[in-house]
């Protein structure tokens, strides 16, 4: 029987070479080359780390943003309607001196009665009788 130190050469006929897996230290070179590999790879996995974070707020943004959508849009068949541009008339100075009355053109709906800003009245200070606002 031969001791794991010595080496015996293999008979043709009733041995055959197989390859095993064993327990071998590494070479400083071997080493070096695996210290490389390991940074590299902690590298790669940093960048997609970082990719995945700016990709789930991409995420977190769109839905947020639909959410919001889904909730306006919801509101607004909830209540048949919505705010939209409408074009008005100001009345300055009426009913009185420093106020002024807003009117719907579509339908000649009085919108509201509001005190006219500081800079109104500086510029309608000589309305006169009969102009329009």
């Amino acid at each position: 029987m031969s001791t794991p130190a010595q080496k015996r050469s293999p008979a043709p006929e009733t041995e055959n070479r197989v390859l095993v897996e064993l327990w071998r230290s590494f070479s400083a070179e071997e080493l070096q080359e695996k210290g490389e590999e390991l940074a590299l790879a902690e590298m790669q996995c940093d960048e997609i780390e970082a990719k995945r974070r700016e990709s789930a707020a991409d995420f977190a943004k769109q839905i947020k943003d639909l959410r919001g959508r889904i909730s306006q849009l919801s509101k607004q068949i909830q209540t048949k309607g919505a705010e939209r541009p409408t074009w008005c008339v100001a009345r300055f100075h009426s009913p009185r001196q420093a106020t002024k009355q807003i009117f719907r053109l579509d339908t000649g709906e009085l919108v509201r009665e509001e005190a006219m800003s500081e800079t109104e009245c500086q510029q309608k200070l000589f309305h006169e009788p009969g102009e329009a606002g």
